[in-house]
């Protein structure tokens, strides 16, 4: 073979090997909504419970705009929109949560744990730390995690 049908091999292999990675992605999500893309994540719970069983709910917000929120009877599973997601994103950024000094004492009865993932950093809160920061998140999201989670939780 000379060096110029060589070269046209190599470069048609290329070619088919990125269009055939590209085609698997598009058909095999990779860790589309796998913990790494989650934005926000709140996990709460009260003690002593009101009324028989368990006082909790967990809440997730992915990349995607999947929102989960998980309580005692079960998920509730929606989709915000990018505008909500974007919004979550600004308020990490402008209130510097993910490097901002915040203390916090422990309160009994009561615990809830903030993670927050955003461009390749994360970091965990536990309430009260930062509390009039994450409460501009927990406000943005109020609405859609008190319908998905209405007949499920």
């Amino acid at each position: 073979m000379n060096k110029k049908t060589v070269f046209i091999l190599v470069v048609v292999v290329i070619i088919v090997g990125a269009l055939a990675w590209r085609w698997r992605e598009s058909i095999f999500p990779v860790g589309k909504n796998s913990a790494s893309n989650i934005v926000f994540e709140k996990q709460s719970s009260t003690e002593p419970c009101p009324g028989a069983g368990e006082c909790f709910q967990n809440v997730r917000l992915y990349n995607s705009g999947r929102l989960v929120v998980e309580g005692p009877k079960g998920t509730g599973e929606g989709v915000v929109s990018a505008s909500t997601v974007d919004g979550v994103k600004q308020i990490i950024r402008d209130e510097n949560l993910l490097d901002r000094e915040c203390p916090f004492e422990v309160i009994v009865g009561l615990s809830t744990t903030y993670k927050l993932n955003l461009e390749g950093k994360t970091r965990e809160l536990k309430y009260p730390a930062c509390n009039d920061q994450l409460v501009k998140i927990d406000s943005l999201l109020r609405f859609p995690i008190e319908t998905y989670a209405q007949d499920n939780l």
